[in-house]
């Protein structure tokens, strides 16, 4: 179960990479991540990881 967690954290971490580099905004970018988070129910240590880039996503987006 622990592999399957760092995989979706994994493929969050990958789509937000891309929104940001779409130009996408950052509003956005929170709203769909966090819906796609709620619904995947991964595990809490998987989830502050992403948690804490969807809050730090001021820096990378201009």
């Amino acid at each position: 179960e622990l592999d399957e967690d760092r995989l979706l954290a994994v493929l969050l971490y990958n789509l937000i990479a891309f929104m940001v580099m779409m130009r996408v905004s950052k509003d956005e970018i929170r709203r769909k991540v966090r819906r796609m988070l709620g619904r995947c129910h991964i595990g809490l240590s998987m989830s502050q990881q992403v948690n804490e880039l969807i809050d730090n996503i001021a820096n990378l987006v201009n």
